[in-house]
């Protein structure tokens, strides 16, 4: 039997104070007494305390007592966490990164909100557990250290370029013909290359699809075990498309016919488990056209002809129209033709991109229209700039997952 193992036995009596807790019971005081090393980090020890504490953490997202299987697993992840925690935290005090009380606060507390709390009602919740919320605030603590260095090591490294958000943007608009999933995530971080951690991924994506089967809260399961960043809003997605999402994951979603759990999905960083909660049909693509307008107060057709002569465009109206007394300047922002009348409809359509209407009457004088621009429109397209963002966040998610496999290989790590 080895050292780690002695330890189970104490596991079982972990699911006593969250028994007590769930059914509005005293619980046991979260004092636990050190009882050794489970594990060095480069000479780092993490006790048996601290892998007992982060393993209470991690089952109050359970829904039954757990069986003996169950707990070696929730035991070896809460160890796996504590470790790649330690290697973060060692990494990010080489460059003298420190953590505000009041970050850390902030994210407990919108992890607090997802559950209807505020932060003190989430330590209350916590202490009832048993639990001592200190293991939480590290583990908070060592995301955002994360976070930040690796933003600030690589994050004016990473160029998004046209080309790719032009690439995702034609990928969306394809994709919007076709069915919108409400998602969320729990995502395991478990890369191919480490087969042990790969194997204990996969044993505990069916411990989590079994304890949600059971009537476990999602949003809790994914805080407390999820490696993705959705983890702090209980793996809240939102609505996407299947182009958004990893090849692996779109024939496992595509082909569920009702909300629930699909199969775990791996991938070569590890094994995400989604959970459809809705579905939406295809919705009709609108074309959205840019317009403004230049007006002649005192109804001169020659003048029109002047600012036109002069220059005046698509990018100066408002600029030549504040320099001179007869004129006024319309942006009118993006628009659906379809909700105009059927003469300024027509007014539009007639006139291609970059070009003038003909001049018409308007109550404020002589107008000319200018078409500036045309973009496809609808619910399910996310600008150009949100979409940078989100090309932005993947590939520093990519070097960070990098970066912390090679600590981790680097690292000198005794398991005991």
């Amino acid at each position: 039997m080895t050292r780690l193992a002695i330890i189970m036995s104490a596991l079982i009596a972990l699911a006593a104070p969250i028994a007590c807790a769930q059914a509005g019971a005293p619980a046991p005081s979260a004092d636990i007494p050190i009882e050794g090393v489970a594990a060095t980090v480069n000479d780092e020890p993490i006790s048996y305390s601290d892998v007992r504490e982060r393993a209470r953490l991690l089952l109050l997202g359970l829904q039954t007592q757990p069986d003996e299987a169950t707990q070696q697993r929730i035991l070896q992840q809460a160890l796996e966490q504590l470790i790649e925690e330690r290697l973060q935290l060692q990494k990010t005090a080489e460059f003298e990164l420190e953590v505000e009380e009041d970050a850390i606060r902030a994210r407990l507390g919108e992890m607090a909100q997802s559950s209807g709390l505020d932060v003190d009602g989430l330590y209350r919740e916590l202490l009832n557990a048993g639990i001592n919320p200190r293991s939480l605030e590290e583990q908070m603590r060592a995301d955002i250290a994360w976070r930040r260095l690796m933003s600030g090591l690589y994050g004016r490294n990473i160029r998004i370029s046209d080309n790719q958000i032009d690439d995702l943007l034609n990928q969306l608009k394809a994709d919007v013909n076709r069915t919108r999933y409400q998602l969320s995530e729990i995502f395991l971080f478990a890369p191919v290359s480490d087969a042990e951690r790969r194997q204990q991924a996969a044993d505990l994506a069916v411990t989590l699809v079994d304890q949600f089967n059971q009537g476990a809260s999602f949003p809790a399961l994914a805080q407390r075990f999820s490696a993705s960043a959705t983890a702090a809003t209980g793996g809240d997605m939102g609505w996407v498309t299947l182009a958004e999402l990893e090849p692996e994951a779109r024939a496992a979603i595509e082909t569920m016919a009702e909300p629930g759990f699909t199969p775990p999905v791996e991938t070569a960083e590890g094994i995400y488990l989604y959970v459809v909660r809705n579905r939406q049909d295809p919705q009709e693509l609108t074309q959205l056209v840019a317009v403004k307008q230049l007006i002649a107060r005192d109804g001169s057709r020659d003048a029109l002809d002047a600012a036109l002569a002069a220059g005046a465009s698509c990018d100066t109206l408002e600029e030549y129209a504040e320099t001179r007394e007869n004129f006024t300047a319309v942006d009118l922002g993006l628009i659906d033709p379809n909700g105009l009348n059927e003469e300024n409809r027509n007014r539009v359509a007639s006139t291609d991109v970059g070009e003038t209407s003909e001049a018409f009457e308007t109550r404020a004088g002589l107008a000319i229209t200018f078409v500036c621009g045309q973009e496809t429109g609808g619910d399910a397209i996310p600008s150009r700039e949100q979409i940078e963002n989100q090309l932005y966040a993947q590939q520093l998610a990519m070097i960070s997952d990098r970066e912390l496999r090679d600590l981790k290989r680097e690292a000198f790590i005794v398991r005991r």
